[in-house]
């Protein structure tokens, strides 16, 4: 889903307003408390049912384009700046591995029969000659894999020797993560929140990471927040970068508009496409940033607030 996304209250200083593309990017200027803030809200209201319903009537707001969302709009995934395997391959109903094997094991049924039947047979049937004399009884309820959790252990071999889950390095997990992530099926769209994905990953890796997120075909929206100018050999669409400072966000949805002024301000000695790249160019350099662009940047962010 695109356009505006609007979100207000909880702990944010003021309005946000985000322009929601299928990638969207966020980095700050001596800011980093708002994004975490955002991120915070979003996979609250979106997978926290109570949270949700505690605080629509409180100042929250989530919108789209002047649309309220309510919390089955989206599923929302957040990959932190580091990413711990040992958690995210648990077999519960709140990882994207057990979803997966959810999904997997659903097709199955003939399998939990076969299983459930030996367990009847040679088991419970023992533990029922004991349970009888106090007049109870055994049943076995929710035939799905997170039954048999509790007694399966995934183990991490690499060439045949066993080792920690977490001594992959961040770039192997983080690329797992992403591939379970869009391979997930949902009947809801998926929001996928990047979280200083640069963390434990070099140059080269980041890029590559950044390359198969943009290629993620199954999953609707991503919002990256990010401190890498890495980025930028990736994403040059202006139009999907925000810039958040003193806890409002400045997007470049009005960049037409700034153009003009721009182009004025150089005095036409550069072009649209010249002075485009620059942007790009600088909007991680907070210096260079506000010496170039730090007037039209108060200019509008000024509009935001209103």
């Amino acid at each position: 889903m695109d356009g505006t996304l609007i979100l207000g209250g909880y702990k944010l200083k003021k309005r946000i307003y985000l322009n929601l593309q299928k990638l969207t990017i966020l980095t700050s200027h001596d800011d980093g408390y708002t994004p975490v803030i955002i991120f915070d809200l979003l996979q609250s209201y979106f997978n926290k049912k109570d949270f949700s319903d505690k605080f629509l009537n409180d100042g929250i707001l989530v919108a789209l384009n002047e649309n309220n969302l309510s919390a089955q709009d989206f599923v929302v995934f957040r990959l932190e700046p580091k990413v711990s395997l040992e958690n995210e391959i648990k077999i519960t109903k709140k990882t994207v591995f057990g979803q997966i094997l959810n999904q997997k094991f659903n097709k199955i049924q003939k399998a939990y029969e076969n299983v459930l039947f030996y367990m009847q047979e040679d088991i419970l049937n023992e533990l029922d000659k004991e349970l009888v004399e106090y007049g109870l009884k055994s049943k076995i309820t929710d035939e799905n894999i997170f039954n048999f959790s509790k007694i399966i252990e995934i183990e991490n071999f690499y060439d045949e020797e066993l080792i920690s889950l977490n001594e992959h390095d961040q770039w192997l997990i983080k690329i797992m993560m992403l591939n379970m992530i869009n391979k997930l099926q949902l009947n809801r769209p998926k929001l996928l929140l990047c979280e200083l994905p640069e963390y434990g990953l070099d140059k080269l890796q980041l890029e590559k990471f950044l390359q198969v997120l943009k290629c993620c075909d199954n999953i609707e929206n991503i919002i990256v927040y990010t401190k890498s100018e890495a980025i930028n050999n990736i994403v040059d669409d202006i139009f999907a970068y925000h810039i958040i400072k003193d806890g409002t966000v400045l997007g470049f949805d009005d960049y037409d508009e700034m153009l003009e002024l721009l182009l004025d301000k150089f005095n036409y000695r550069m072009t649209e496409a010249e002075i485009t790249q620059m942007l790009l160019k600088n909007i991680f350099c907070e210096r260079a940033y506000d010496r170039y662009f730090g007037d039209i940047d108060n200019l509008f962010r000024k509009s935001v607030d209103k």
